[in-house]
Parts: C-alpha cells; sequence; structure tokens
C-alpha cells in the first residue's frame, strides 16, 4: 500500500474552512496557559440563543492555541475533500502551526486534541443542524470524536508504520461540514494576528461579514465581548474598548478593516460600528476557485465501514475489505478476544497474515473440541476392537467411496450428517456452518457419514 504524502503545505494563500455555529460562539478560554483559578464552565447567551462550554475535569477548557489547532484541522479537512477520518502527520501540523518542532510542541499538539475530544458543548437555539435546516432547541456535542497518535513501528515489523495519525469529527460538525455549512477563511491571516482577542474578533467579524462581503457591521459592545469573544464579565465598558484597542489597530492595519467607531444605542449603552475593507482582488479570486461545497466521498461496504469503526483507516478498510473479505470478516470476529493496544493496526496485520484465533475464541474452542472428540471416538474404537484382523477398514477408504458416489446421492447424505452433529454438539455444529471444508469438520462428520450410508467392506 502506498504511503500517503502527508508532508505537503499548500502554497499561500492558505484558504481554510471554518464551521458556522464555532464561529459565532465561543469554545476555549482567551489564554494561552490555564490562568489561576480557570474555569471549567463557560456560558454565553445572546437573546434566546444560549451556548455552554464545558471543559474535561483532566484536561480543562481548550485555549487559545487549540483554536490554532482546529484551524489548521480544517485546513487539511478541506484539502482531504472533508472525509470523516482526517490523516495527519503531528510534524506537517506543527510546521503548519507555525511552533517550534521540538518536543514541547509535540507535547502541546497532543493536549490540544485530548482538549477538543473532552470539551462539550450544550446549546439551546444556538446550533444550526444543516442537515434538517433548522436551529435544534437543544443540543450537545463535542469538536472531535476521537483522535489516533501513530508511533514508532508496529510489533515484529522492521520499519516505521505505515498508517498515518487520524482525528474524527464528531457526528454533528461532520454532518455540517457535509453540508456545507462553513465558511472560508485566511489561515495566513488567522496566524499572523499577534493575540487570542485578535484571532477571535477576526474570527466573529469575518462570519458577520459574509461571502457577500456586506460594508458594515454593528452590535452592542457588551454583547460582542462577553458573549461572542468571551472576554471577562468583570471589564467596565472602557476597560473593554481598553482590550479591543489593539486588536482593532491589528485589523485595520492588515486592510481587513477599513473603519471602528462606537456609537450610543436608545437605551443608554454603547455599539461598535464595524466597517469592513474590501477583499483583495486575490483573495476574492482564491475564494471562488475553492469550493465551498465539500466533495463528499463514496460511501464504505459494511464490511469496510466495520473496519473503520474497529480503528482501520479508511483506505485501508476499502482496499481490505475488497481484497481478503472473507479473512477481514474472520478477523473482526476475532478481535475482541485478542489483547490489542492499537486494534486497527492490529486488524490490518492479521488480516494480511491470516493469524490464528486467539485460545480463547469460540473458534479456537470448537476447533480444539472437534479435535478432542475425535482422538476420543478413535481410542474408543481401538478399545472395541483389539484384533488386528478387526481394525476398521482406513478412513481414506470410506472417503474414496463417498466421494465417487453420485452428487443426487452424496449430498443429502452430507446434509443429514451435519443436522446430526449439530443437535449433539451446537459449538461444533457452528464452527462447522463457517468452515464446512475445514480437515477438523470432515473428521467430526465422517462417523455420521459411515452410519447414514451403511458403508461396510470386506476386510476377508
Amino acid at each position: 500500500m502506498d504511503t500517503l504524502d502527508l508532508e505537503l503545505v499548500p502554497q499561500a494563500p492558505r484558504i481554510g474552512r471554518d464551521e458556522l455555529n464555532l464561529a459565532e460562539f465561543p469554545f476555549a478560554l482567551l489564554h494561552s496557559r490555564p490562568p489561576k483559578n480557570a474555569p471549567l464552565v463557560l456560558e454565553f447567551k445572546d437573546g434566546e440563543k444560549e451556548w455552554t462550554v464545558e471543559g474535561s475535569p483532566k484536561f480543562g477548557l481548550p485555549m487559545a492555541p487549540d483554536i490554532e489547532v482546529y484551524v489548521v484541522l480544517m485546513e487539511v479537512t478541506r484539502e482531504q475533500n472533508f472525509p470523516h477520518d482526517v490523516q495527519f502527520c503531528r510534524r506537517d501540523l506543527i510546521k503548519r502551526l507555525g511552533w517550534d518542532p521540538n518536543g514541547r510542541s509535540y507535547e502541546r499538539l497532543t493536549l490540544s486534541l485530548d482538549r477538543l475530544v473532552g470539551v462539550t458543548i450544550r446549546t439551546r437555539n444556538a446550533f444550526f443542524d444543516a442537515r434538517q435546516r433548522a436551529w435544534s432547541s437543544k443540543e450537545a456535542f463535542h469538536i472531535l470524536e476521537r483522535y489516533k497518535i501513530m508511533d514508532g513501528t508496529l510489533a515484529g515489523a522492521s520499519q516505521a508504520s505505515l498508517f498515518p495519525s487520524w482525528v474524527r469529527w464528531s457526528p454533528e460538525l461532520y454532518a455540517n461540514l457535509q453540508a456545507g455549512y462553513i465558511k472560508s477563511l485566511d489561515v495566513n491571516l488567522f496566524l499572523s494576528l499577534r493575540s487570542a482577542i485578535s484571532q477571535a474578533l477576526y474570527r466573529y467579524l469575518d462570519k458577520k461579514r459574509g461571502g457577500d462581503n456586506k460594508p458594515m457591521f454593528r452590535i452592542a459592545l457588551k454583547t460582542l465581548v462577553f458573549e461572542h469573544l468571551g472576554m471577562s464579565r468583570g471589564y467596565y465598558p472602557s476597560e473593554a474598548k481598553h482590550k479591543l484597542k489593539p486588536a482593532h489597530e491589528e485589523l485595520l492595519s492588515i486592510g481587513f478593516l477599513s473603519g471602528v467607531e462606537y456609537a450610543p444605542m436608545k437605551n443608554g449603552a454603547e455599539m461598535v460600528v464595524y466597517r469592513f475593507a474590501p477583499k483583495p482582488e486575490k483573495e476574492e479570486r482564491a475564494t471562488r476557485h475553492s469550493s465551498p461545497m465539500p466533495v463528499l466521498p463514496a460511501p464504505l461496504s459494511p464490511l469496510a465501514q466495520a473496519l473503520v469503526d474497529a480503528g482501520v483507516s479508511r483506505a485501508a478498510a476499502q482496499e481490505l475489505a475488497a481484497s481478503h473479505a472473507d479473512e477481514a470478516q474472520r478477523q473482526l470476529e476475532l478481535l475482541p478476544y485478542r489483547e490489542a493496544r492499537d486494534p486497527g493496526a492490529v486488524l490490518v496485520k492479521a488480516i494480511r497474515e491470516g493469524w490464528a484465533a486467539p485460545p480463547e475464541s469460540p473458534e479456537a474452542k470448537a476447533r480444539a473440541q472437534v479435535q478432542l472428540q475425535a482422538k476420543a471416538r478413535t481410542v474408543r474404537a481401538t478399545r472395541r476392537t483389539p484384533k488386528p484382523e478387526s481394525t476398521p477398514p482406513a478412513t481414506s477408504a470410506f472417503d474414496i467411496w463417498f466421494r465417487a458416489l453420485p452428487a443426487a446421492e452424496r449430498e443429502p447424505l452430507e446434509a443429514q450428517a451435519m443436522v446430526q452433529l449439530r443437535s449433539e454438539n451446537r459449538m461444533v455444529g457452528e464452527f462447522a456452518a463457517k468452515h464446512p471444508e475445514s480437515p477438523v469438520v470432515q473428521d467430526a462428520l465422517r462417523p455420521y457419514l459411515v452410519k447414514l450410508s451403511r458403508w461396510t467392506v470386506d476386510v476377508n
């Protein structure tokens, strides 16, 4: 199997994607490191929309660097035509993020994946289900469902593993990705912003500007900073404006905004008025040529889907289901009886090499029981016929005679023998149903066939 080239970084501009629900409300703290007494729950509300973010007790809430990881994963997802399982190389992700390629960055990336898997978002009237084309009254979901990091080599292998690392989007986000409930995002611009507030403000305003390049957007100051950026609710309006000032200056300097001003509202509070700069022609062209609708992957066969569910990559699952269907089904049934730290890798290797059944599996137990019964029958026959001249003829003689019978006579006898075998020994019968040509099964069926056929031989 050819390895995937996961080291390629796309040429500038890097046009990624952003899921629109996640662009509307925060899902992370605006910190690079956990602050003292960091909360585990964030709550946001805008009108009837409620958005609650619950962090993992072990890993805590996502932080600003975790949003960068999300953005880069979305970039890779777009490049791979929006699969459920997105394959990646950690070195490539770190390079895309602009982090130093050292052990600390690798650990930081793993921590980000742990937080993106562990975070739970609960919403009321704030999650748009693109499949149903409706707002969910209540919804709870994760960002990532699973991830797997492939390190080193497989057991018994002499070279590095051919299986890339991967992440799996949660079913809710994956459905929205397939339905196209996403927007373009300039990844280079996002990663170049100097503060988490600038990044959060850019993602939110970029959604409000929309694909039709709206010229202006207005919002109450408190609603913006508390509900959509996730800044501290302890800030007075003057403090919030002070925190926003560097982000405004940065977005103005890069040409994303053409103007920012504050204006009074009828209730006496203040609102922020943003004026967007026209999109540069280069950005417009890149956005137009990057299709907003994903190309949906071909559906998997039931066997291939079962392999994917067990941890096998999509490409490997399709290949094995097509070329080793019987063995793939057999090894799937045996997988629960193997002590596999990495079920996907073990399953692929077991299918390709035709591993024997583990001792505790029904297949191995049935085989052992058949062999034990055959041996017991041999011992009993020997005890009943101690004289050499009365020894039963060799089984090969019966086999030669039986196979010479016409199919019309032979097949009904085989069917009756199988019925009797199943009625007397259910486990062996089930094994025989799956492996009728096994020598062990043939040994178990032979006594029934001899009796039913009334076979005799002249030994004089």
